[in-house]
This record gives structure tokens, sequence and C-alpha cells, in this order.
């Protein structure tokens, strides 16, 4: 499970992960892969989702949770729209 968390949060390379775990990298992207499958199981239902986000009023919800870096700053025009 250290080779997944280490992938999700330090980016670290395949061929890092395998050379950490003595692993060969064939390996080491099956532990990857069964332990992204292990977490996806855990994670709730899209429509499971949907449904508790309408019964709750909510107006945005976020499916992924990526964070994507940016240095654009969004301005509203006088229409309301982004520019």
């Amino acid at each position: 499970m250290l080779l997944v968390l280490r992938w999700l949060r330090h980016r670290a390379g395949s061929a890092d992960l395998a050379h950490d775990a003595h692993v060969c990298i064939a390996t080491a992207y099956r532990y990857l892969h069964e332990g992204l499958d292990v977490i996806a199981a855990h994670a709730p239902k899209l429509h499971d989702v949907l449904l508790a986000a309408r019964q709750t009023y909510m107006t945005h919800i976020c499916l992924d949770g990526t964070l994507i870096p940016t240095d654009r700053v969004a301005a509203r025009t006088e229409r309301g729209n982004d520019s």
C-alpha cells in the first residue's frame, strides 16, 4: 500500500517505486493497479453521489478531487461570464 500512497502523494515514477520496493517494474505496475482497485471499490457510486447532492440542494460538487495548478485569475465581465 505504501507504493500506492507514494504514487498518489509524491508522484513517484514507476521505476523509482519498483526500485524502492525491490521488485521489477511490471510487478510495481501490478501492485499499483491492485491497490488503486481496492481504493476505487470503496468509493461511492456516481448515481448515489448525485442523488445525495440533489437531496441536500448542493449547487456544486467535485467528483474526483483533482486540483489543477493554474496562474489564471478569472474576472467577470459586465454580462456575468468569465473573461
